[in-house]
């Protein structure tokens, strides 16, 4: 079971630039994610079908009640301080987490071909405090126009999907979790 969260609800105070709505993005993809997994019959679950904004807490809790090998947040990025800043990076805090995120990040950069900005460890409390394995992708920075513009298009959209849905078809199958 792979349990996919969709990261930020649109009341989520600024996750949004130059009409970008992060929560909107987010979703798409996420929906594209579940039907690429209902295509290869992996089981999932949404953590917050909500598009209001639910509290980290309560999405650990949320994780926590649900029988999962792997969560995955989905999500865009942004750096308002550098507009040039660009790419894709995957989030994680475990070991097994850090294989997970290898996958993932090589399954994007492949496919999408953006500037690889690499696997990282991060302290966030989705990828902490999930019991199991929990990585976090960020997919481009909207606050980069080139990026942006990606981000905003169906086919990428749908691109980014296909590089999660093989990710946890390959991590699901491997010996890494």
């Amino acid at each position: 079971m792979v349990i996919l969260d969709y990261g930020h609800g649109y009341d989520t105070e600024g996750k949004s630039y130059a009409g970008f709505e992060e929560w909107d993005f987010n979703r798409k993809v996420g929906r594209y994610i579940e039907l690429e997994l209902h295509h290869r019959k992996i089981p999932y679950h949404v953590l917050v079908p909500e598009k209001r904004d639910i509290g980290l807490k309560t999405r650990v809790e949320r994780a926590e009640a649900i029988d999962h090998d792997l969560l995955i947040s989905i999500h865009g990025n942004a750096f308002k301080d550098d507009l040039s800043v660009s790419g894709i990076e995957t989030w994680y805090y475990s070991k097994v987490g850090k294989k997970c995120a290898q996958v993932l990040q090589d399954k994007l950069i492949q496919r999408m071909g953006w500037n690889d900005r690499g696997i990282k460890k991060g302290n966030f409390t989705i990828i902490k405090k999930t019991p199991k394995t929990a990585i976090l992708s960020e997919n481009g920075f909207y606050t980069n126009h080139a990026d942006r513009i990606l981000m905003s298009d169906d086919f990428w959209q749908y691109s980014i999907a296909m590089s999660h849905a093989e990710a946890i078809e390959e991590i699901l199958n491997s010996n890494i979790i």
